[in-house]
């Protein structure tokens, strides 16, 4: 029986193929803690090159527009109707999403801290800018440098949090390109689709798809070896996901179980995570 594979959660359940990730997380972007990760790798510090400078104009820099309506949140979910956002994961339940690392270990249970042996870390993730959060986006962009350098250099994928930041996360990978990208929690426009998927890059989709015209149209829009799907911090299953994503897709519920382990078994090989 072909196994589901949920590219990315904050509820692990030990079934299926759950992805292994670790990284500092937009809302935790923290130059010292950027450092020790990178240091349980043998990486030694560097500081923000030259080359990959932030334009002038400061903050307004982005190209993403904050709503006139404040920070435009609805019960901080990120609305999906605006097409400067590329994913929402923005939790619903509090502190959900506070670790800098969430690692899916063998009994099935989230942990905070990355682990001893690297060698378990399938990806950097989750990693990217959120233009809707607090945290100042000078340091955002300093921990995104850093780990994505990281990623190169450990020829390790990257798993992707954007929130109105596309345009600016796009150019930094256009900088440091690591083997491979997954947008997670996509909910961006088409038009934002179609620019990561003509990069090679892969979409993956939660529940929070089906939710908004534009992701389902981005959805239906990408090509099968270019996706996944995810639970991210919802409290659904991701046999669900990918019973409504078929039924949105028309087709086969197996065909997509399919198609998401090929595409994982091209990127991360045949070992389970």
């Amino acid at each position: 029986m072909v196994p589901y594979v949920n590219i990315h959660t904050h509820r692990p359940t030990g079934r299926g193929i759950e992805l292994r990730t670790a990284g500092i997380h937009p809302w935790q972007a923290d130059r010292q803690a950027v450092e020790a990760f990178a240091a349980r790798f043998g990486s030694t510090a560097e500081g923000p090159r030259a080359d990959r400078a932030v334009p002038a104009g400061g903050d307004d820099e982005a190209n993403s527009v904050m709503p006139a309506d404040g920070d435009g949140r609805v019960n901080g979910v990120v609305p999906s109707t605006g097409d400067d956002e590329a994913n929402s994961a923005m939790p619903t339940g509090g502190d959900s999403e506070v670790n800098v690392a969430m690692l899916a270990t063998g009994d099935g249970e989230a942990n905070s801290a990355v682990p001893s042996d690297n060698r378990a870390i399938q990806a950097i993730g989750e990693i990217g800018l959120d233009y809707a959060c607090t945290k100042d986006r000078a340091t955002q962009l300093d921990v995104l440098r850093r780990q994505l350098e990281l990623a190169c250099r450990m020829g390790l994928p990257v798993v992707l949090h954007c929130v109105r930041a596309f345009e600016p996360l796009m150019r930094e990978l256009t900088v440091c390109e690591p083997r491979a990208v997954i947008f997670h929690g996509f909910i961006g426009s088409p038009e934002q689709a179609r620019q990561a998927l003509a990069r090679g890059y892969c979409l993956s989709f939660g529940e929070r798809t089906f939710a908004s015209p534009k992701s389902l149209r981005a959805l239906r829009e990408t090509p099968l070896g270019q996706l996944f799907f995810e639970t991210d911090d919802a409290a659904v299953a991701i046999e669900e996901i990918y019973a409504r994503a078929a039924e949105a897709l028309g087709m086969p519920e197996e065909r997509l179980k399919r198609a998401t382990l090929e595409n994982y078994e091209r990127i991360f090989g045949k070992r389970n995570g």
